[in-house]
């Protein structure tokens, strides 16, 4: 059976048509590897970030790691805790976390009771203290109410600031 016959013109139209449709594909198939080549550069990127992030949060955390416990051993600390309405314990046990925060340049420290409120802080003579705010939601001292030490990466409630918090159970 003899193949049908198309006029030269028709043809090189067809064959323009199957020559532009192959480069279109050529061209889309270009764009989805380099989407893709993209999309792997930009995620190996943020990994990286990641890395280098996870190993500053590690180094600060052991920076400051003794500081839960050594400053709950104190006996200031221990006093507000026995007497957490005694106004001059309470003043005391806020000088020292405050005297403590200045020296170890740690962001802030506070004391918080059994039920999550905020005994004592460094910041306790600022507008925004941390003292008689709760915390008693937040998984470091749910950690440490399970006699755990506790390192989180989360933002403050308090400050709305990102922030590594480390707790420690007090003895």
């Amino acid at each position: 059976m003899p193949r049908p016959h198309l006029p030269p013109v028709l043809r090189r139209r067809l064959l323009l048509l199957l020559a532009a449709l192959a480069l279109a594909a050529a061209a889309w198939a270009a764009g989805v590897w380099a989407e893709r080549r993209e999309l792997q550069s930009k995620v190996q990127g943020l990994q990286r970030a990641v890395e280098v992030h996870a190993l500053g949060l590690r180094g600060a955390a052991e920076k400051f790691d003794y500081l839960p416990f050594t400053a709950a051993q104190h006996p200031l600390i221990l006093a507000l805790l026995r007497q957490p309405e005694s106004a001059a314990a309470r003043l005391q046990a806020n000088r020292y976390v405050a005297q403590v925060q200045a020296h170890s340049g740690a962001a802030a420290l506070y004391l918080l009771d059994a039920e999550g409120k905020a005994l004592a802080a460094s910041n306790w003579q600022t507008a925004d203290s941390f003292v008689n705010q709760n915390y008693a939601s937040r998984p470091y001292f749910e950690e440490a109410m399970r006699g755990q030490r506790s390192v989180f990466y989360g933002v403050g409630l308090t400050t709305g600031v990102p922030g590594l918090f480390i707790a420690a159970p007090v003895a």
